[in-house]
């Protein structure tokens, strides 16, 4: 089959959750994020009506359940080359289920972002994805958002600019960098 010439970027209806699927002109797929684990299940199936059976990189910018939810499940069903995630520890069901997932798959590449780390990967020609985490904790109230990975995608001209779930000192700090 012919690959596209183009950059995908679908960001997926789940509710207040977060999920969304770049493919790459080369047909490489990259998932920031499986929503809750209800709609987790629900874009397994998606997936598999569309025909894809591989991720080849799966972002969890944080470990809350709106966003960590459905990894289990993606983990569990799908051939996922690489996961790419914060290094924090969270007591939840979610966070467990998906650790525990991703120690049973076999082959998967794990990356534990430390803190303060910057990250380029170079997916294919033309395709660069700069991956952030966090300097310290503590920005606003809620301090496990800004605990969130921040990504830069650029695509020739075009950028994305994605902060998971980092609340305004921590888009400030990233916006300056």
């Amino acid at each position: 089959a012919a690959q596209a010439q183009t950059l995908t970027v679908e960001f997926y209806d789940v509710g207040k959750a977060d999920a969304m699927l770049i493919t790459t002109p080369q047909g490489r797929r990259i998932l920031i994020d499986a929503a809750t684990n209800k709609e987790g299940k629900a874009l397994a199936e998606r997936f598999a009506l569309a025909g894809i059976g591989r991720i080849d990189v799966m972002i969890i910018t944080h470990y809350d359940k709106d966003h960590v939810g459905g990894a289990d499940k993606l983990l569990e069903e799908f051939d996922v080359g690489t996961v790419i995630m914060p290094t924090y520890d969270k007591e939840s069901k979610q966070h467990t289920q998906f650790e525990e997932a991703l120690a049973a798959a076999e082959g998967v590449e794990e990356i534990r972002m430390g803190r303060a780390e910057t990250r380029i990967f170079d997916f294919e020609p033309g395709v660069t994805f700069t991956v952030t985490s966090a300097h310290e904790a503590g920005y606003g109230a809620d301090e496990e958002n800004d605990f969130s990975l921040a990504m830069r995608l650029t695509y020739g001209g075009t950028r994305f600019f994605l902060t998971g779930d980092a609340e305004k000192a921590r888009q400030r700090e990233l916006l300056a960098e």
